[in-house]
């Protein structure tokens, strides 16, 4: 073999705990409620290249009242 293969040593990210009180469980909070207060997401469907708009909510499932998004209708 002419070449000199050199594989990187891996490198994981680090583990966040999300401890309450920590910093990145904090940004996490801030975001969660960015997505909360922001208008639901609009998954429409191609089906025959014909787009189908949203018709009904697609709901976290941690949080049945909290609808993320709008499914379409996958029938006519």
């Amino acid at each position: 073999m002419d070449a000199v293969t050199r594989v990187p040593h891996p490198v994981n990210e680090p583990v966040l705990t999300y401890a309450p009180g920590s910093a990145e469980r904090a940004a996490l909070e801030v975001r969660l409620a960015e997505l909360a207060a922001a208008p639901p997401v609009a998954l429409d469907a191609w089906i025959g290249g014909e787009r189908r708009p949203g018709s009904g909510e697609a709901l976290t499932p941690a949080q049945r009242a909290w609808a993320d998004a709008e499914r379409a209708a996958s029938r006519r």
